[in-house]
């Protein structure tokens, strides 16, 4: 792909508070792709988790998107993603 980014990073996040969302979103502003994996979280605080990343990566041009049952995948613009998981009835 020409248009790749050879300087991309993932960093893996399992937060077990909402307060840890800051730390990831200042991954996703420095450039990182991130995969957040929610399980960790009540109910109430994985979904704050998902608006708040969803409000970064909106904010960043990038993408979110569920990638395995409570795990998240989001980029800024700058990290491309290709291809497409198709989620099982448990997803």
């Amino acid at each position: 792909m020409a248009n790749e980014n050879k300087n991309a990073n993932l960093s893996l996040f399992e937060p077990s508070t909402f307060e840890e969302g800051v730390a990831i979103g200042n991954q996703l502003k420095s450039g990182h792709a991130v995969i957040v994996n929610l399980h960790k979280l009540q109910r109430d605080d994985a979904q704050r988790m998902i608006d708040f990343l969803t409000g970064v990566v909106y904010s960043l041009d990038g993408l979110i998107e569920k990638v395995a049952h409570q795990v998240i995948l989001c980029t800024p613009k700058s990290v491309p993603v290709s291809g497409s998981i198709t989620m099982g009835a448990d997803a």
